[in-house]
């Protein structure tokens, strides 16, 4: 049989075939148009919705992920805040206990 090749399709010639970007993530579903060629081996036209179909899988979970990351990553910010805070606190209230006890101290000796 004749193999897949886009300058074999008459729509490919025409400039009619938009081919799927694949390393491109964008908010637009992708365009498969590959089927117009998928009548020169029909083999391929199988292998392509699969193919289409994983990637669009794999684009969907790389948004989720992204999603995700940036979720976690406002979460750490603000358990550092957190975490600032409360040790500005221990800080504060370990300097009032030493002036306490160095106080007590101050006045056992004065007996």
């Amino acid at each position: 049989g004749q193999q897949f090749a886009p300058a074999n399709c008459r729509r490919a010639r025409q400039g009619a075939l938009a081919l799927p970007q694949v390393l491109h993530i964008s908010d637009q579903p992708r365009q498969t148009t590959h089927s117009a060629c998928c009548h020169l081996w029909p083999p391929m036209a199988s292998s392509l919705d699969r193919l289409s179909a994983e990637i669009d899988r794999l684009i969907s979970l790389c948004r989720s992920l992204a999603d995700e990351n940036a979720a976690l990553r406002r979460e750490r910010e603000d358990w550092q805040e957190e975490r600032k805070r409360l040790e500005q606190r221990n800080d504060l209230a370990r300097d009032r206990i030493e002036t306490m006890i160095v106080r007590l101290k101050a006045l056992e000796d004065g007996r």
